[in-house]
Formats: structure tokens, C-alpha cells, sequence
């Protein structure tokens, strides 16, 4: 298990996505969820187990990712921000 370190954001989302499915790469891909970190490991795991999902969650990191749908608002067009986190020889 990993140390748990508080980030100073807002608002924080948790969620420890051993293999991200369909319904969860739609989360990601809402417009107000933005700053998400991946885990080197989980994409990797995505890659091998779910090839679609691998490239959707593959263009959200690349920045082309998602976004569909409406909404308006001040997020339209905010940039996500995904990060890929090389975690595999991380504690």
C-alpha cells in the first residue's frame, strides 16, 4: 500500500482504476473532470486488457481527448490536463 500524501488541492478525486472500463473512460471524459493523474501501470494494464479503452485513455493524456457534448460555461474548452505518472518503481 502506498503512503497517502495530501496534494493541497480543493477538491480531490481518488480513485485507484485497476483497469478503467468504458463507463469510467466517459467519466474521464467529462468536461469538468480535469488534473487527473494516470498510473504508468494502469495504462499499461489498460493497453494489454482493453484496446479501446487504451486509446481513449491514450488521448486523453495526448490532450485530444473527450470533451463532446455540450454544456457551455466557463470549462468549455479548458484544457484537461492528464499526466501519465511513471509509478512502477514508485512506493
Amino acid at each position: 500500500m502506498r503512503d497517502v500524501v495530501a496534494c493541497g488541492m480543493v477538491r480531490t478525486l481518488t480513485n485507484a482504476l485497476a483497469l478503467p472500463t468504458c463507463s469510467q473512460i466517459d467519466f474521464l471524459e467529462h468536461p469538468s473532470v480535469r488534473d487527473v493523474v494516470v498510473c504508468g501501470v494502469v495504462l499499461e494494464e489498460t493497453q494489454h486488457k482493453n484496446s479501446a479503452a487504451y486509446q481513449r485513455l491514450r488521448a486523453l493524456c495526448a490532450g485530444g481527448g473527450g470533451g463532446g457534448g455540450g454544456g457551455g460555461g466557463a470549462d468549455e474548452g479548458a484544457a484537461k490536463r492528464f499526466y501519465v505518472f511513471s509509478n512502477e518503481h514508485h512506493k
